[in-house]
């Protein structure tokens, strides 16, 4: 079996309980957050069960599988903007698709690596940079968001670590520990803020 296979098998294990996870929490509280951070775990689970079955080629699938991931994590975290704001303050309830605009404009980079690496190294460290501030706020506010924060750091850590050192294979397998442990701690974050509401 490749090496990057076994890896593969590490994201399922991490990613399918957290699927469960956040599927549950999303359609319990009815919410949209839920819903989309479940499409993003959803769309990067597909993405490595179709490079493993071996259909497509392998840098094809796993470049839409982690695009489509990213895009939802924004659209979750635009969602989670908006309720911080007071009713009157919000913005549109559409608005917060607004990041799927990407998945129209990724077929035209999605050959060029160069490109498609510099989008998915922005929007993801946009997403984890938004993510920290918005989770940082509400645990100012309201307390109980130790562990997405936690989550959020290493999600920050596996970031760092496989877009400075993109070709050690060390850093990487590191890299992959740590974004499974965040899927991990995310949900069980996610799981910990449901129980209290």
């Amino acid at each position: 079996m490749k090496d990057y296979n076994w890896l593969y098998i590490l994201y399922l294990l991490a990613s399918l309980p957290s699927l469960y996870v956040i599927s549950s929490i999303s359609y319990k509280e009815k919410s949209l957050s839920g819903f989309y951070f479940g499409m993003a775990v959803l769309s990067f689970v597909l993405g490595i069960l179709i490079s493993l079955a071996g259909w497509l080629e392998d840098s094809y699938v796993r470049g839409w599988g982690d695009i489509v991931a990213i895009t939802f994590v924004q659209c979750g975290l635009f969602v989670m903007i908006r309720n911080s704001k007071p009713v009157f303050a919000r913005f549109p309830i559409y608005l917060t698709a607004l990041p799927l605009i990407t998945l129209l404009f990724y077929p035209i980079v999605s050959d060029v690596q160069v490109v498609t690496n510099l989008l998915k190294m922005t929007y993801q460290g946009g997403a984890i940079l938004v993510g920290l501030l918005v989770i940082a706020i509400n645990h100012y506010l309201h307390k109980q968001r130790e562990v997405l924060l936690i989550s959020c750091f290493m999600f920050l850590a596996a970031y760092i670590l496989f877009w400075t050192e993109y070709e050690n294979s060390t850093l990487a397998l590191v890299s992959s520990v740590l974004m499974s442990f965040g899927f991990i701690t995310g949900s069980i974050g996610l799981k910990k803020i449901s129980n209290i509401n």
